[in-house]
């Protein structure tokens, strides 16, 4: 089964992960995107479908926007639910991607 649905939109990835992006599938998440991002200078990660984050996906979180930032753009996250915005808070990782609140 797939971690998420990957859209591209021009130089834009568009990826929706689904469920508890814990340790165990973080790295299943991350092969799914290795394939799509040549080209890519942005991301929008859709987390309106993600229960729980951890550290394994902040890492990851941290990994994509290095690399978008050297290449002139950025990773953004949308639509994240209060579990999922609380954790950025404690981490300081607001500091690190773009989060767009509804």
């Amino acid at each position: 089964m797939a971690m998420a649905s990957i859209e591209r939109q021009g130089d834009t990835l568009v990826v929706q992960p689904r469920g508890r992006l814990d340790t165990a599938k973080t790295p299943l998440l991350d092969r799914e995107l290795q394939p799509h991002l040549d080209g890519i200078d942005n991301i929008v990660m859709d987390f309106s479908q993600v229960e729980y984050l951890a550290s394994s996906c902040l890492r990851l979180l941290l990994w994509l926007e290095q690399e978008m930032e050297g290449r002139g753009g950025e990773v953004k996250l949308i639509h994240a639910g209060k579990p999922v915005l609380r954790i950025l808070d404690l981490t300081g990782f607001r500091d690190v991607v773009h989060v767009i609140e509804d």
